[in-house]
This record gives structure tokens, C-alpha cells and sequence, in this order.
């Protein structure tokens, strides 16, 4: 087996002075030493790094660049593509990938961390291991993220059956790990802490750092990031599968996807900003901007797939765009019952974009258009970013 690392920086890719966190090109190396500490490594590899950034700096020549990345190593014959990224964007990069590659290809899987892999806390090494061992078993086709949930209380856990603790501080690839100040027990495959919670909190009470199943994402399903939070979730919960703390890796007997049905969307390049899209998202009290310069509008929606529509300043703002001629795109919406306001989207001039990421329709759009493609191919199933 032959994989290709894709280092970008990131969390997972930086390093920690005085306790602020920066991306360091020296802290992809660290990575692969780690796991080689921790796991051995049984594989052949080559590294490459497109750039090194915290994810939140990234614009359109980042994702051009990483794309451009993919698509050479897939064309080099690896047998799977691990790229590391941060966590803030991971949602924008794994949709563009899977966009500019579809379904029919080797596996290429996303990981990230929710701290520097040389803190105890990080779940880095975990997520790479899960990555490695999902193309090994040749476990899918297409763009993935590998990612373990952790879930922090401020009381004693009793660890999961099988987790051991580790004098070295770095934490294996697995699922369910629990971290806090007495040792713990691993299960097999896996290795724990045998210390505390490597500074997660420092209020002096009691740490607990448990890490939930390893999930394994489709890269079109992925939710924007909460705020306070590094959780990766998939729209309606439905992920792709879940590695346990064996290993074993089971699919999601409810994950359904349609094949791809249209081309895969490559633009040469990507302008650093998408200065033709206006993305919007509702609150209480909204003022809306002005469009000039804008051909495409896409709005988030609260939870229900509803927006304020009753107000003046919202029909204004329809009428509006109505007028120029932009085209209105809805996203957060799902088949099923209407409520009187979404009833009324089509008189308005919205097009509602159901049962997909609302990152992944914006990324969708953004490459579409760059690559002087139809609109209405956002509709189109590409990369299994539409749940059916």
C-alpha cells in the first residue's frame, strides 16, 4: 500500500509556543514521527505540502492549489490521498475535493485534530490512524473526513473497557478514549494517557477527555462548525461509517447515496474571493446588504428551513434581487412539511436547495460558476452530497 501525505498546516500541523498556536511547515514531520512512535508504519508513503496556513486564512488559490495536489497524486497510481487540515474549514476543502473528483476514486480522506498531536488531549494521531487503515481496507471510493468526537466533563470518567494508559502523552487512533488525572486501560489497537489532560483545563478540578466513536464522513455531508466547539457532524447525522476501538470498521447500514449524475467540476483556478456570491445567514433584526456586484445569492436558513419573510426590509430585499436578476438559492431545507413561510419562497424568487450541506451547495456554486458551467447543475447529485 502506497499513500500520499498532504500537509496544509492547520491545527494538526502547528506547534504551541507560549500558548499561542501557529502553523509550522516542521510540524508535518512531527506528525508522521509520532504515528511512527506510536504505530509503526508498514506502508509506503510520500509527503507533499501545497502550502502551510491555519484553515481559517484559506481563499480560493488554497483550494485551487489543493485540488491541483489531489488530482496529481491521484494520477501517480497511490492507493489513497491522506490530506491534514484544520478544522475550520475542513468543510470547504472536502467539498471542493469532492466536487473536482466525484465518486469513482481512490479513497481520499481529510484529517484534522483538535490540538497540536504533541498535546495530550489531541485526537490528531487517532483520526490518521482510522485514515490509514479506511484505505487499507479499501473502504470507500471518493472524499472523506476522519474524525473522533471528544466530549469534555468536568468530572471523574471511569475509562472504556480495554484502554491502557502510556507514559509518552500521545494518544492512539481509536474510538471512546478517556483521558483524566488517574491511569487508565485501552483497548487493543489503541493506546491511552496514563497522566492528566495536558492542560485542557486548568481550574483545579477534575479533566475528563472522552473521544466517542471514530467517524467517518462523506466529504459533501459535513455541518458548517459549531461555535465553542470542534465536533464534525453530518447533516442529519448521517455519517459514513465508524471505526471502533478495534479497528473494525462498520458502514452506516442507514447512509444512502446517489451515483453521480453529472461530470466532475475542476476550475483551472479559483479567484482568492467568490465576489459574484453574497452568502447571508438570518437573524432577529436583520439588515440586508446591498447587491451590487452580486449574480448569485445563497441563504442559510434557521434550523427549520425558514426565513423572515413577513418583514418589509426582507421583500424589499427580494424585490430587489428579483429585479437585477440574481439568482436566489435557499440551503438548509429538507423534503416534508412546509410552514406557511417557506410556502411562499417561490413567489418570492427562492430556490430552495433541499437535503444538502449548506457549505457544500456554496462550494458547489462557487466552482460551477468559475468553471462557466449551469447553475443547474447544483441540483445534480456529485461527490454523494445530496441525502435520498
Amino acid at each position: 500500500m502506497k499513500i500520499l501525505f498532504i500537509f496544509t498546516g492547520g491545527t494538526i500541523g502547528s506547534t504551541e509556543v507560549c500558548g499561542v498556536r501557529s502553523a509550522d511547515a516542521k510540524g508535518a514531520y512531527v506528525i508522521l514521527e509520532r504515528y511512527r512512535t506510536r504505530y509503526g508504519i508498514d506502508f509506503e508513503y510520500e509527503t507533499y505540502e501545497p502550502y502551510t496556513e491555519l484553515s481559517e486564512n484559506l481563499g480560493g488559490e488554497h483550494i485551487s492549489a489543493l485540488v491541483l495536489a489531489v488530482r496529481n497524486g491521484i494520477a501517480s497510481g497511490y492507493d489513497g490521498i491522506i490530506v491534514t487540515h484544520g478544522t475550520d474549514t475542513v468543510q470547504y476543502s472536502a467539498a471542493a475535493l469532492s466536487y473536482a473528483l466525484g465518486l469513482d476514486t481512490v479513497p481520499v480522506c481529510l484529517v484534522s485534530a483538535n490540538a497540536p498531536v504533541e498535546s495530550a488531549e489531541s485526537n490528531g494521531l487517532i483520526n490518521l490512524r482510522c485514515a490509514v487503515e479506511f484505505i487499507r481496507l479499501r473502504a470507500g471510493r471518493g472524499v472523506f473526513s476522519v474524525y473522533a468526537n471528544a466530549e469534555i466533563t468536568d468530572s471523574e470518567g471511569s475509562a472504556p473497557s480495554g484502554f491502557a494508559g502510556d507514559e509518552s502523552g500521545v494518544l492512539s487512533a481509536g474510538a471512546n478514549a478517556e483521558i483524566n488525572d488517574s491511569e487508565v486501560s485501552a483497548p487493543s489497537g489503541f493506546a491511552g494517557v496514563a497522566s492528566g489532560c495536558g492542560g485542557a483545563f486548568d481550574d483545579g478540578g477534575k479533566c475528563c477527555v472522552r473521544y466517542s466513536e471514530v467517524l467517518v464522513h462523506r466529504g459533501t455531508r459535513l455541518m458548517p462548525p459549531y461555535a465553542f466547539s470542534d465536533k464534525a457532524e453530518s447533516i442529519f447525522g448521517e455519517h459514513y461509517g465508524v471505526f471502533d476501538e478495534n479497528l473494525c470498521f462498520t458502514k452506516n447500514k442507514r447512509y444512502r447515496e446517489s451515483k453521480d449524475e453529472t461530470k466532475p467540476i475542476y476550475p483551472t483556478e479559483l479567484s482568492e474571493q467568490s465576489r459574484e456570491i453574497l452568502v447571508l445567514t438570518p437573524y432577529v433584526g436583520m439588515t440586508y446588504p446591498s447587491v451590487d456586484g452580486v449574480k448569485y445569492l445563497i441563504l442559510n436558513t434557521y434550523h427549520s428551513g425558514t426565513l423572515n419573510i413577513k418583514s418589509s426590509a426582507a421583500r424589499e430585499f427580494f424585490a430587489e434581487a428579483r429585479k437585477r436578476g440574481i439568482s436566489v438559492f435557499a440551503v438548509g431545507t429538507t423534503e416534508g412539511l412546509d410552514y406557511s413561510t417557506t410556502a411562499e419562497y417561490a413567489a418570492l424568487g427562492i430556490i430552495p436547495h433541499r437535503n444538502i450541506s449548506p457549505i457544500s451547495a456554496y462550494m458547489k456554486l462557487w466552482l460551477l460558476t468559475s468553471s462557466g458551467r449551469s447553475t443547474d447543475e447544483i441540483a445534480l447529485s456529485l461527490g454523494g452530497d445530496r441525502v435520498i
